[in-house]
């Protein structure tokens, strides 16, 4: 791992240096001062005894007098509460439990002392304390945040995941805290920090958003500890981190490792001490200046001079004369006067003995060790690293958790496309209706969601008065009166479960149990919120508002429900993205009489078939091949027919040989064991390109010994292979408008539909769609170990050793395999593990060698629609791990074995091109996949369409091919501005002609609204982006003067004329505006 001119190799055991006995007694010392009991997946503690030993002639050691060579030290408490938004405990427990406690207790110290210190991160937390306060105390709040006493950091709703989330999911959780902060504080309360201790590695995407939120530092601190040791022998815990390959230091950000943990150094945790099973059994002595009677020594100067000897050797490790020492751990400070107490005579003690110590001392917010450490005026290594997989010891990867829980993983990843939908709704909505008539209006509580199968409508949309539709008017006749106060909140329930299941606890998978399912119920609740919101709001923009006569619903069982009883179904079809997508729509059905018509009553491909999906309730598929506007909706109407539409090519079993093709791709399918259909091949339709390909569903199982596979950990048995599950039966269907074979396994709740699609654009007709179910995983219970079940491609593509995936859904990382293991690996299980890699939306392998074709190199991808772990552990092959069913809890502080019953149906596409068209093929159908069309319901009446607005696009047209809309929400209810986020989803070099530098006109962006009060702000819209200047770090590969990094563009919007704003977005940019939208 290259750090400037530095590289990083992990050394064996044999090769280390040996220590001396000092340096080893110190180092045993401050290794223990690193973990504290309780804390989050901890590391192992060591032998009680042994500690002791080590304590005490430590601690000897360090007390020495201080050397005359020795320099002088800064040192920095920084006092912080690590306060998990769900873990062991649901947010709402933590909050009643611990957390307004802790608020509560520091806020009244911070008040008492000026000189104390506290940085504060989660705004879940906070927005619900802040609320309970009264207003008196909320300005003395206002006064601590102001003087700087009170700092935020991060500032998220919660402390996201980074191996896991999607990156417009983080951008959106952090949005929403920045919102409350900005509204509530102003610009004092701005992060300039980015606080990341405890996910479970670091993503080199990361530093890029974060610069672009207007971030200036990064705190990280898990990262392998083979690398940590070696960033302390070699002074490299703080670096540029240059993040992305196409933005280069516009995305950069000065970074530092904690050298330990981030609790407070364990012989100083007042607060905690007493379970920490300290020499004499309770906790760390206070500090004692006032002795209160004989029996008691006054032994400030002591544990002054420990605290200094521990903070001098943490600081060697560092090219500075500061050292950040975190105060505080998991749902600390709820004693406060406590923790503040004893370290306010710690500190004064070190200051008044400052020449004798050759240390000072002082509470500090991040941003005050940052700007010291900025005045220092060093020079920097850089590095564009990411940091996974995390490992804490020779036999521990932390990859499981890229698997774990999969059914909430997609869950949070299918809520993420409702609520774009919605949001986007809501914000055309507003903009064709503009702000309450008086703007006074109360928001109103939305009500649970609709049971399945019954349409609510919702009192959030009522109407009135109808106003005329104007010519050129893109928006439709709606209500003058609109509470759009009411629709903000209804949506704001799926924002904020949104925002709160991105926790590196949560959507991770490495919660409890009961906590898990209050993560699911919070989304499923929010789900059901905005479907209100999207329905009320799709009868507006539909025209139907007025009079009621159409009940829109989103449910598919309302549909079937109609259609069934003979009622002809109006189906406004909204399309998310920002191009015109020609798509199949599959809608679950209960009978096969039914035509379907366009809204001008045109035939419409489709076909209905028996249903291929895992325990569907409905027995027939419907599926229709519609073309929907940009960031639009088109109607289809679904009506009873008296023939009989049965697709006549469905056959009860596949026969033989099975090939799926349209103009674009084909699949072949070889009969096997007992005439069952396998894959066999995949090719483009000419043949040009084209490869064996196979695909099998194994599972892995856990090492039976002390480490084993939990939540957190992937830990595979070395000497037990992964076990094939055969494929038992199959079937299989060959029509016009969709074409499916389905595989049945020999283990129950196991099966996989493979599908393509005829008569689409290229990128789109050429994926060839799964829909992979695994659940309950069936395990033996009595062997207490489990099963981890994967899907792996076997293919001829000339892979060699690399492999490539997504950073959060953004660049391709290059890994290289190496199942020998990182030295100090324990075994070929570890090893392995050690394979596994974050895919949050896409892998790929591809010919690295051209494999001597005159056609060129292959790429073969596989897209995905949540995140999984993956891996390519042969040359030609690719694996992503579906589901884990463990029986063992590995150790990691969450206390349960991942005993995980659900059921998941995992939807990848599979895409065979030219490397050279690669890039236009995975990044389209990542899009594509995540955001599927969203159809909404309403039984059509007798008067028909007539009047009703059934097609609707905001969009003057397609937008460029590489330029994503990825945000367009309103900001808060009482405003009308919106938040209009662009991005270049090329990353540079991927692609000839779409990584480029593309121009776009905002002024001409939009059709039939009206354009208004455009200002650039930084990501989440905390200040304007003319106001994130950040500060300059002296790095060792400076570009020469005069060049600037790859990618630099940020700053004010390009505004060539009163009705021009071009804006100009380089390889994955994103450039983030308030805007007005309005009707003319």
């Amino acid at each position: 791992i290259r750090f400037g001119p530095h590289s990083f190799t992990a050394m064996a055991p044999q090769q280390r240096s040996p220590l001396r006995p000092r340096d080893l007694l110190l180092l045993c010392a401050l290794a223990l001062a690193c973990v504290s009991i309780g804390s989050a997946a901890s590391i192992p503690e060591r032998d009680v005894a042994a500690q002791e030993a080590e304590w005490r002639h430590a601690l000897a050691e360090a007390t020495q007098p201080v050397g005359a060579d020795e320099d002088e030290i800064h040192i920095h408490v920084v006092s912080h509460s690590h306060d998990d938004t769900g873990w062991l405990r649901t947010v709402d427990e933590y909050y009643e439990y611990e957390v307004s406690y802790i608020l509560d207790s520091v806020v009244t110290c911070l008040l008492e002392n000026a000189a104390r210190r506290f940085i504060q991160v989660e705004i879940a937390y906070f927005e619900r304390w802040w609320h309970d306060q009264e207003e008196a105390r909320k300005e003395q709040v206002r006064m601590l945040v102001d003087e700087g006493r009170l700092q935020f950091v991060q500032g998220g709703w919660c402390m996201h995941d980074e191996a896991v989330t999607n990156y417009v999911s983080q951008i959106n959780q952090l949005t929403e805290g920045h919102t409350f902060l900005l509204k509530e504080f102003g610009p004092a309360a701005i992060p300039r920090i980015a606080w990341h201790i405890d996910p479970f590695g670091a993503s080199n995407m990361s530093p890029g958003l974060f610069a672009d939120a207007g971030y200036e530092a990064f705190v990280i601190n898990r990262v392998d500890y083979r690398l940590k040791e070696w960033m302390k022998k070699e002074k490299q815990l703080e670096f540029v981190w240059r993040g992305s390959k196409s933005l280069g230091e516009q995305a950069q950000m000065f970074a530092h490792v904690m050298d330990s943990h981030y609790n407070t150094p364990r012989w100083f945790d007042w607060e905690h001490g007493v379970s920490q099973n300290l020499p004499g059994g309770d906790g760390p002595p206070p500090v004692i200046t006032n002795p209160p009677s004989f029996r008691t020594k006054e032994n400030a100067l002591r544990r002054a001079k420990e605290f200094v000897a521990m903070a001098r050797h943490r600081q060697g490790w560092y090219k500075t004369q500061h050292i950040l020492i975190p105060f505080g751990s998991d749902f600390n400070f709820q004693n406060a006067l406590m923790k503040f107490k004893n370290m306010d005579k710690m500190i004064d003690t070190i200051n008044a003995n400052s020449q004798e110590l050759k240390a000072t001392a002082q509470y500090s917010t991040l941003t005050d060790y940052f700007d010291a450490v900025h005045a220092t005026n060093l020079e920097w290594n850089v590095t564009q690293v990411d940091f996974f997989p995390y490992i804490d010891n020779n036999a521990s990867y932390w990859s499981g958790f890229y698997s774990s829980r999969p059914d909430l993983k997609q869950l949070s990843r299918e809520t993420d496309a409702t609520l774009r939908a919605s949001d986007i709704l809501l914000a055309l909505t507003n903009a064709c209706l503009g702000l309450d008539s008086d703007n006074t209006e109360a928001a109103v509580e939305p009500t649970e969601a609709a049971p399945a199968g019954k349409a609510q409508r919702a009192s959030i949309g009522i109407v009135q008065d109808v106003r005329e539709r104007d010519s050129g008017d893109s928006c439709p006749p709606s209500a003058v009166a609109y509470n759009r106060t009411a629709m903000f909140v209804g949506q704001q329930f799926l924002r904020r479960a949104a925002a709160v299941s991105q926790h590196h606890d949560a959507v991770t998978g490495t919660e409890r149990k009961h906590v898990y399912k209050d993560y699911a119920a919070r989304l499923q609740h929010g789900f059901g919120e905005s479907e209100l919101v999207s329905q009320a709001l799709v009868a507006q923009l539909f025209g139907a508002g007025s009079d009621g006569t159409l009940d829109f619903s989103a449910s598919p069982q309302y549909f079937a429900d109609l259609v069934k009883g003979g009622v002809p179904v109006a189906v406004p079809v909204f399309n998310p993205l920002e191009f015109t997508r020609t798509d199949v729509l599959m809608l679950p059905i209960g009978t096969t009489a039914v035509t379907v018509t366009d809204a001008d009553g045109n035939q419409l491909p489709y076909e209905v078939t028996d249903t291929f999906s895992h325990g569907a309730s409905l027995p027939y598929d419907l599926f229709v091949r519609v073309t929907v506007p940009p960031l639009g909706y088109s109607t289809i109407v679904v009506a009873p027919s008296a023939s009989n539409h049965r697709s006549e090519s469905e056959a009860a079993e596949a026969e033989g040989d099975v090939t799926l093709s349209n103009e674009y791709v084909q699949v072949s399918f070889a009969s096997g064991a007992g005439g069952a259909p396998v894959l066999a091949s995949m090719s483009d339709a000419g043949g040009l390109y084209n490869t064996s390909l196979s695909q099998a569903v194994l599972y892995y199982t856990p090492f039976n010994g002390s480490q084993t596979s939990g939540a957190y950990i992937f830990r595979p048995d070395p000497a037990t292979p992964a076990t094939p599950v055969p494929v038992r039966s199959g079937r299989s269907h060959i029509g016009a408008v969709v074409q499916q074979v389905q595989q049945v396994f020999n283990e129950s709740g196991i099966s996989v539909v493979t599908r393509i699609f005829p008569g689409l654009d290229p990128i789109s007709g050429s994926a060839v769609h799964q829909a992979m179910h695994v659940g309950p995983v069936q395990v033996n219970e009595s062997s207490l170990l489990g099963k981890e079940v994967v899907t792996r491609y076997e293919s001829a593509l000339s892979s060699g050793h690399r492999f490539y995936t997504d950073n959060n859904g953004m660049e391709m990382q290059l890994r290289v395999r190496n199942l020998a293991g990182r030295p100090g690996d324990n075994d070929t299980g570890v090893a392995l593990a050690g394979n596994y890699y974050p895919v949050v939306s896409r892998m790929f392998i591809r010919d690295e060698d051209g494999n001597g074709r005159a056609e060129g190199a292959r790429q073969l991808s596989v897209v995905t629609a949540h995140t999984h772990g993956g891996s390519s552990l042969a040359e030609g092959a690719m694996e992503l791990m579906v589901h884990r069913r463990l029986l063992r809890d590995d150790g990691r502080g969450v206390g349960q074995a991942l005993n995980d019953t659900s059921e998941v149906t995992a939807r990848v596409a599979l895409l065979l091109s030219a490397q050279k068209d690669a890039a236009r093929h995975h990044r389209r159908m990542a899009n594509v996949v995540q955001y599927p069309l969203k159809p909404f319901f309403a039984g059509l009446p007798q008067s028909g369409l007539a009047k009703y607005i059934t097609s609707y696009s905001p969009l003057a047209q397609d937008l460029p091919e590489n330029i994503r809309i990825i945000s367009l929400k309103a900001l808060r209810a009482d405003v009308d501005t919106v938040i209009l986020r662009v991005m270049n989803v090329f990353e540079a070099g991927e692609d000839p002609s779409l990584s480029q530098s593309t121009t776009i006109d905002l002024a001409t962006l939009f059709s039939g609204l009206q354009l208004g009060n455009v200002q650039e702000r930084t990501l989440t819209g905390l200040m304007q982006s003319s106001k994130n200047v950040r500060p300059t770090w002296h790095v060792v590969d400076a570009p020469p003067e005069g060049e600037s990094a790859q990618g630099v563009v940020s700053g004010a919007v390009g505004r060539t004329s009163a009705a021009s704003y071009e804006v100009t977005l380089q390889p994955m940019q994103i450039r983030t505006f308030w805007i007005s939208l309005t009707s003319p």
